[in-house]
């Protein structure tokens, strides 16, 4: 029989129920998740210096932590944006150790997206522009591994990573997304979330899942992000969505990306006659609808 699942409490974070069992590639869970992101405090930044690995003094990780600005550093293969709910599946030492060390100092890690090996670079570093993890629940299985749940808080940019552990660490800052309360990020915003309605709805047809925000967000900040999680665009795009440090570049190249899909799914929905006989298969940067 498996154990029991722990809930463990980030300190000084509300705990925020779980909202799905699964990747959150699944287009069915898009409603449940958006809701929990509007739930979600999140306060983003960003950043473009240079990254570098440079040598880490050895000793213990967690005191390492407590007395620097370390943090741990898990490398995914899709983008991970503020506000984000997403679980993973925890297997491997090195992030089973990760895990550990989090738990025990209440800290959050960072994730960045991985970059593919190539011929000149076979283990290339991943991208500088992250989010930090929130953990806010872990289940540990009967075989040792660990399915996690987390929410995507701020957004930072690595300064050096520190690569003399089992996992990467990186030294990061942080940075406020800027301009989120000009006129011009509010007006913005308003065209947005109207093409973000009329995205949803073309999604939606000509899917067949139901991509449709019980809740809608908030603020201009919350919209930003949603919107780049539902857009079905490619990781090196969703990247540099991720890099944007002002709030209305960030909406203006969402139009510009909006208008793309919102056309696309036209043109699927006047050219298909069962939009939900698997058309979408192979579709997004995970093979499926997904909101990486």
């Amino acid at each position: 029989m498996a154990p029991t699942p722990h809930r463990w409490q980030p300190p000084g974070r509300a705990h925020f129920p779980p909202t799905h069992r699964n990747e959150t590639s699944s287009p069915r869970i898009a409603s449940n998740l958006l809701s929990s992101q509007r739930r979600l405090r999140h306060h983003p930044a960003a950043g473009d210096h240079q990254a570098r690995v440079i040598p880490s003094s050895t000793g213990n990780l967690v005191n390492d932590y407590q007395r620097t600005n370390l943090i741990p550093i898990f490398p995914l293969s899709t983008v991970f944006f503020p506000g984000q709910v997403k679980m993973l599946y925890i297997f491997e030492p090195r992030y089973k150790a990760l895990l550990q060390m989090c738990i025990h100092t209440g800290s959050p890690f960072g994730i960045v997206l991985d970059r593919p090996p190539t011929r000149d670079e076979p283990h290339p570093l991943p991208h500088r522009v992250g989010v930090l993890a929130h953990i806010f629940q872990v289940a540990r299985q009967s075989d040792d591994t660990y399915h996690i749940q987390i929410y995507g808080g701020e957004r930072f940019q690595v300064k050096q990573f520190f690569q003399t552990r089992s996992f990467l660490q990186a030294e990061i800052t942080s940075f406020p997304l800027a301009q989120t309360d000009s006129e011009e990020a509010q007006l913005l915003a308003d065209a947005v979330g109207e093409m973000l309605e009329m995205y949803l709805d073309a999604l939606t047809e000509a899917s067949g899942y139901d991509f449709q925000l019980p809740d809608f967000p908030e603020t201009p900040e919350q919209l930003a992000y949603v919107t780049a999680s539902m857009l079905q665009i490619n990781n090196r795009q969703k990247q540099a969505l991720l890099t944007i440090s002002a709030l209305p570049d960030l909406f203006r190249q969402e139009i510009q990306h909006l208008i793309s899909e919102i056309d696309l799914m036209d043109w699927i929905n006047d050219t298909i006659e069962s939009p939900a006989n698997n058309i979408f298969d192979g579709y997004g940067p995970e093979g499926v609808i997904s909101l990486n």
